[in-house]
């Protein structure tokens, strides 16, 4: 089965996200084509990133609003010219656009709890989308921790 991963958030060594969700990314990119061979996997990575089975993006994805946009217009059609038969999106949000199965990693509610620690859009976008993401997936990953 081709396995398509959204890594917009893989960390590089300019960026600050070097812990926590992007490091989960890393992680499920470097070990998921050993624990799980009989799948092939493509990781929609960002820009200038090069990892085995990566697809970067065109966009600069290291932008919130050009990685939102880039998620909810462009990756279901890159999805689907890639032939991916599952998506797998890390990060509480996948396109609504998916007609494809998709599985929601679901890691935290921080959006509802601290409110006040997110720009409006962005608690927007997040209250909203993960709504509808889990609503609209497959399955749903909920870490414990």
């Amino acid at each position: 089965m081709r396995i398509a991963f959204n890594a917009q958030l893989y960390p590089t060594e300019s960026s600050y996200r070097a812990t926590g969700i992007a490091r989960y990314i890393r992680e499920l990119v470097r070990r998921l084509p050993t624990i799980g061979p009989q799948h092939e996997y493509v990781f929609l990575v960002p820009p200038n990133v090069s990892v085995p089975h990566g697809s970067p993006s065109r966009l600069p994805t290291g932008n919130p609003f050009v990685r939102v946009a880039w998620e909810q217009l462009a990756e279901a059609r890159i999805v689907r010219r890639l032939g991916a038969q599952i998506v797998h999106s890390p990060v509480n949000v996948s396109p609504l656009t998916l007609s494809e199965p998709s599985v929601v990693t679901l890691h935290d509610l921080s959006f509802l709890r601290h409110p006040d620690r997110f720009l409006p859009w962005k608690r927007w976008y997040q209250q909203t989308m993960s709504k509808l993401s889990t609503r609209n997936a497959t399955r749903v990953i909920v870490p414990r921790g």
